[in-house]
């Protein structure tokens, strides 16, 4: 899935990760990848992101 995830983003699977952790984190996406994407992805993988989280801290709680 990660391989397929950063194939479609059009940047290798390491950099995927690198900015899949950086958008978890909250630290800013390192300048050499956000170079290779375009906005509206950068801003889809971070809303993405935000929601994913939003639903670990959700069954974190039970609910």
């Amino acid at each position: 899935m990660y391989e397929q995830r950063a194939e479609e983003l059009g940047i290798p699977a390491g950099d995927y990760s690198a900015l899949i952790l950086a958008l978890v984190h909250g630290l800013d996406v390192p300048e050499y990848i956000s170079k290779k994407l375009n906005p509206d992805q950068l801003r889809l993988l971070e809303v993405e992101v935000q929601n994913a989280s939003q639903r670990t801290a959700q069954l974190a709680k039970g609910a």
